[in-house]
């Protein structure tokens, strides 16, 4: 087991081949010798250092999938329980006490530096903190192990982008991340042979909002093969739709603009997550290529789609409608409106946060 690296799962495995050896030697072994007793003792002992460390690592890998859940979709307070167990423990005393008997134990220094990280996500300092830990032991882990925590790494700056006013800095660590993630091809592992189509979705439009046109386009063109067979086609075309439209907004080209239009046409079926991407991608398209009467039909299906999805949180409507309206007031200022004053539309938009 040591040889592929550690990771949680290996501490879970040791501590049920220690008990089970000294189970074996108790029922097993007829003559209690000093040495039987001896090693029964250290097999019990390392037993619990074992289920300690599985423990502790497992329940906030847990209560962290929850955090990330109630970031992403209007589910409620799921991580209040987990928070609380975890805060009942002091899991820097668990650590030092372990490392009394087993000094190379670090496992649950990973660990806290990952939940202390998330705990305090606008303070900048625990995440580099967490990271530098990742880089100390990054080959002791396995590599399920790494591929994990970068893809913490990675929660971490999406949902630290959400809440931030500068999007900048946290745009360039994350671009060094993915292309880490990416080059180490950590997205396959013992649980998947594919690349997740979030995280696919997520990397092409950070490339494409730092303008890293001929990256995406490489991107896209290498990596589409590691996606899921079943989902491939669709989440390609939307790939190829976003690229062109970004292009082509950024170049005035409306034969770039026309390719991402047709490449969202061959979209047959969409997921919840990526109903939004298309539905936004839809307006932009019908903005900039001058489709008026679609744009504004579209614009109050969408304000119906987001009122009935109960899954998307209050912020995320509240922010996706302010950007529905003054779109639409862009539109009837576009189309010549005579009550329409770009001067209070700008200033609608300086006076909002997070848009």
């Amino acid at each position: 087991m040591e040889k592929n690296g550690i990771d949680n799962t290996y501490y879970y495995t040791k501590s049920l081949l220690e008990i089970c050896n000294f189970n074996n030697n108790i029922i097993n072994k007829s003559e209690r010798s000093a040495k039987n007793i001896e090693s029964d003792v250290t097999s019990v002992s390392n037993y619990i250092i074992y289920i300690t460390n599985f423990f502790v690592s497992e329940v906030i890998n847990s209560h962290l999938k929850l955090v990330v859940e109630e970031f992403k979709f209007n589910i409620g307070k799921k991580a209040d329980f987990s928070l609380g167990l975890i805060e009942s423990i002091d899991i820097n005393k668990i650590s030092q006490h372990i490392k009394k008997v087993d000094k190379n134990n670090f496992i649950l220094d990973l660990y806290l530096q990952l939940f202390l990280s998330f705990q305090s996500i606008e303070d900048k300092q625990s995440y580099f903190n967490y990271k530098s830990t990742i880089s100390k032991y990054y080959k002791k882990l396995s590599r399920d192990e790494l591929a994990y925590h970068h893809s913490m790494l990675i929660s971490y700056c999406l949902i630290q982008n959400s809440i931030s006013q500068n999007k900048s800095n946290s745009d360039n660590e994350l671009f060094g991340i993915y292309s880490t993630f990416l080059k180490e091809k950590l997205f396959i592992g013992k649980k998947s042979k594919y690349i997740n189509e979030d995280l696919y979705r997520n990397i092409l439009l950070l490339s494409l909002r730092l303008k890293k046109y001929d990256w995406a386009f490489d991107f896209i063109s290498h990596y589409s093969k590691f996606l899921h067979p079943g989902k491939h086609k669709n989440i390609v075309n939307l790939a190829y739709a976003e690229y062109y439209y970004n292009l082509g907004s950024d170049n005035n080209s409306v034969t770039d603009l026309n390719k991402a239009f047709n490449y969202l046409k061959e979209i047959k079926e969409e997921s919840l997550i990526l109903k939004y991407d298309i539905k936004i991608l839809y307006l932009m398209l019908y903005y900039d290529l001058g489709y008026i009467e679609n744009l504004l039909s579209q614009l109050n299906n969408y304000r119906q789609f987001l009122c009935r999805n109960l899954l998307v949180t209050d912020k995320r409507k509240e922010r996706l409608n302010k950007f529905l309206n003054i779109l639409e007031r862009l539109t009837f200022l576009k189309e010549g409106h005579p009550k329409i004053d770009i001067r209070k539309i700008e200033f609608r938009h300086s006076k909002i946060k997070k848009f």
